[in-house]
């Protein structure tokens, strides 16, 4: 799964450790699913979710079916 997070947010399965990685919160109770910005490194992750189970939900959705040509440069 971490290598997948890392896809997701860098659009690369190898990163550059002198890059650096955004880490933002969304507070908009709309948004469940995170979004990633592959130009910047950048995550949002929204704050929306009530338990630790909608959120490792959410996260999983994100970063698996949203792995592969999202947000990319």
């Amino acid at each position: 799964m971490a290598t997948l997070l890392v896809f997701f947010m860098a659009g690369s399965m190898i990163f550059d450790p002198q890059e650096d990685l955004q880490v933002l919160f969304n507070t908009d109770h709309k948004k469940v699913l995170l979004e990633a910005d592959s130009c910047f490194n950048r995550i949002v992750i929204p704050t929306s979710h009530k338990t630790y189970e909608e959120f490792a939900k959410a996260f999983k959705s994100s970063v698996t079916l949203g792995a592969e040509g999202y947000g990319r440069c």
